[in-house]
């Protein structure tokens, strides 16, 4: 009934102009008890540019301001101030943004500018105003050009309104008034008792009322600022303009776990009472783990002075829950102490020999890390590993398993010998327990053909299964030999890289180790939750050996890959994206650590 009123004859020429709307809403307030004025009380908001200057946005909306339109962009240049003026204001003021549209250029061009430039800011902004105003001549000044601008932009995926004032949209808009009128409309009028609305619309959404002197008192210093109304009977914060959480931060990164000794020390818990096992060596962590260690009870592990206590990094014991954790020896000062200790007969254990591995002889490149490839996309708590061209399953059979697994042999002795049979019994159980791990259904390297499901010949299980799986990967960080490239396969740019054949019997590891072939047998990296100022984040060992490095063969299905024989060593040749590979240094004569930093 009100529509109709309002669109007969007599009355609508009174709502154009205000009147009747202002009366209309302003009655609707009295009955409700909300406010007394009709339209000067709306809550008020502002529109900046990079005329503004410095803009102190908190003080802004001190100042009563309830909402805030940043100009992102004119013709095809961005704002020169609004970047600095988003980052500040967003989670301060409702926020939507408007385009000077200039006619002088291609709608098409100003409106894919504005999408780049909020592309950053999807999450912020809802609404984009186009400003259309008498500011005007060039080729596409049409409103056909207008409607190809505002039409881009709302395929983006935003919702769109229009910026201009009566007194010249009316005579200029022609037919396509009930076109534009499908968007709100903010009606610019400055410092007039009537508040003409723009033709086709019956009411308008913001009013963009008047550029007081306010200066200082709205957080812009000495210069004027538009101020603009609106209307509250329109549902603003869902329609208009929104404060939209941040994406969630990262979770916050877990306390680096220190590295201990690498002595192995055999322990016996002395004191009566129950003694809390941390996951972290701080006494702050007594209540997170619920674990404790009782009177009696043995263990093995290595030791780390710090935080008032010599700590020990538990690496064997009957309970498989608590290994991997810490528990407390001894106050640092050794007044006070808990757990009694004895040698467990290993010779200390080295990372990598002193000099470091030497670099094979070769065209050797490294691998680049996720961070450094051209995407930078990077996963935490994840394998850093990178597929080869060639991607076909080699079985792991009994004697590839045992070839494996005395490559982890080796480091676990720090590149002494590789022979499991020197091994204590806990020290060989423990080894074949990471094994388990390294090598199940899940991990990178077997991904779902895993021991776990099929047959282990180290630990001596389903050994009637199916074989497992190693896929053709390589992890980040390592070096490899291109033997030649680049070639183009399948629409990509590659190099052919040197791997084992897999298809043929391992080769004797006195032969092909860490030692004499740093590009075959490599170390796996896992990207971990610390994170560095530039955004990149740490890139650690595999956990499971730390802090001895977790070996793998490099190995390719020699049914579907070139083989050849070289020294009596069985290879095949694999192929990796030619981006991702780095020349080593000229005079580089040890292989490079593959972690980062």
């Amino acid at each position: 009934m009100i529509e109709k009123l309002i669109a007969s004859p007599y009355l609508y020429p009174l709502w154009r102009i205000g009147w009747l709307e202002r009366g209309f809403f302003h009655a609707c307030r009295l009955f409700k008890g909300v406010r007394q004025s009709a339209f000067l009380d709306f809550n008020f908001g502002f529109d900046i540019s990079k005329w503004q200057g410095v803009v102190d946005f908190l003080k802004m909306l001190a100042f009563g301001a309830r909402f805030l339109i940043l100009r992102c962009g004119y013709g095809i240049k961005i704002d020169e101030r609004f970047e600095e003026y988003i980052a500040a204001a967003f989670g301060v003021l409702p926020l939507s943004v408007y385009h000077f549209y200039d006619p002088v250029f291609s709608p098409l061009e100003q409106a894919r500018k504005v999408i780049a430039i909020l592309e950053p800011h999807k999450h912020k902004i809802k609404r984009v105003w186009l400003d259309l105003e008498f500011w005007w001549d060039g080729a596409y000044k049409d409103p056909k050009h207008w409607k190809l601008c505002r039409d881009t932009i709302k395929a983006a995926g935003y919702k769109t309104g229009i910026y201009t004032r009566a007194t010249w949209w009316d005579s200029r808009v022609g037919s396509y008034a009930a076109e534009f009128a499908k968007d709100p409309v903010w009606a610019a009028q400055y410092n007039a008792i009537l508040n003409l609305i723009p033709k086709g619309w019956l009411r308008a959404t913001v009013w963009q009322k008047d550029t007081p002197a306010i200066g200082f008192e709205a957080g812009v210093g000495s210069h004027e600022i538009d101020r603009n109304l609106w209307n509250d009977e329109l549902d603003f914060l869902s329609e208009w303009g929104v404060i939209t959480p941040p994406p969630p931060p990262d979770p916050e990164p877990a306390p680096i776990e220190p590295q201990p000794e690498l002595q192995l020390w055999n322990a016996m818990v002395i004191v009566g009472n129950k003694m809390t096992i941390r996951v972290y060596p701080v006494t702050t962590d007594a209540t997170r783990t619920g674990l404790y260690a009782t009177g009696g009870e043995k263990f093995s592990g290595r030791l780390w002075g710090g935080n008032g206590y010599v700590w020990m990094k538990i690496d064997q014991s009957a309970r498989a829950e608590i290994v991997g954790k810490w528990v407390a020896v001894r106050s640092e000062n050794g007044a006070l102490k808990f757990i009694t200790l004895t040698k467990a007969g290993v010779a200390p254990v080295a990372i990598e020999p002193a000099d470091g591995i030497p670099l094979p002889a070769g065209t050797i490149h490294v691998v680049l890390h996720d961070h450094e490839a051209n995407d930078g996309k990077q996963r935490y708590g994840v394998p850093e590993v990178y597929p080869l061209h060639l991607s076909r399953y080699c079985e792991l059979t009994e004697a590839w398993q045992w070839f494996w697994f005395r490559q982890l042999v080796h480091s676990f002795t720090g590149f002494m010998h590789w022979d499991e049979t020197k091994l204590t019994k806990a020290e060989l159980d423990w080894l074949k327990g990471k094994w388990a791990g390294i090598t199940k259904s899940t991990e990178a390297f077997t991904n779902f053909k895993g021991t776990d499901q099929c047959a282990d010949f180290v630990r001596g299980v389903n050994l009637s299964a199916d074989l497992p799986g190693q896929e053709p990967l390589t992890c980040c960080g390592n070096i490899t030999n291109v033997l030649s490239g680049p070639h183009r396969l399948a629409g990509k740019i590659l190099m052919k890289i040197e791997t084992l054949d897999g298809s043929q019997p391992p080769p004797p590891i006195e032969t092909i180790n860490r030692l004499t072939a740093p590009h075959i047998i490599l170390c796996a990296t896992n990207v971990s939750k610390t994170i560095f100022p530039d955004g990149t984040r740490k890139i650690d060992l595999f956990p499971h050996l730390v802090p001895r490095d977790v070996l793998f063969p490099l190995r390719t299905n020699g049914k579907e890959a070139e083989t050849y024989t070289r020294d009596g060593v069985s290879y095949a040749a694999n192929y990796i994206v030619a981006g991702r590979l780095k020349a080593i240094p000229e005079g580089t004569k040890s292989v490079p650590r593959p972690y980062y930093p």
